[in-house]
């Protein structure tokens, strides 16, 4: 039993070497990547992108505002019409004049 367990443990370490050894060259090559990146550079446009999310977000609010805002608009008229076709306003004989 000890003899299988030793047999098993061999390709298991190698297995684990080869993950290490993989692993090893994909944080170096990724080091290499990012070594000479302008850090300050990258930092401003992240904000400038965030700027640019935040304008796009004013837009469509402002579009969809405009969208809803007509049909709401559209039924206020709607109603104010029907209130004043039921209640016409009432004829005063002073053509408009107040007071003595």
């Amino acid at each position: 039993m000890l003899e299988l367990l030793q047999i098993l443990s061999f390709p298991t370490a190698l297995l684990a070497l080869l993950v290490a050894a993989y692993t090893d060259r994909r944080v170096e090559n990724r080091h290499k990547a990012t070594d000479e990146l302008d850090w300050e550079a990258v930092a401003a446009l992240t904000g400038d992108v965030g700027g640019v999310k935040r304008a796009i977000q004013k837009v469509k609010n402002s579009i969809n505002g405009m969208e809803r805002g007509e049909g709401i608009e559209h039924q206020a008229m709607q109603l104010l019409m029907q209130q004043q076709q039921a209640n016409p306003p009432a004829n005063n004989s002073n053509n408009g004049y107040s007071g003595g």
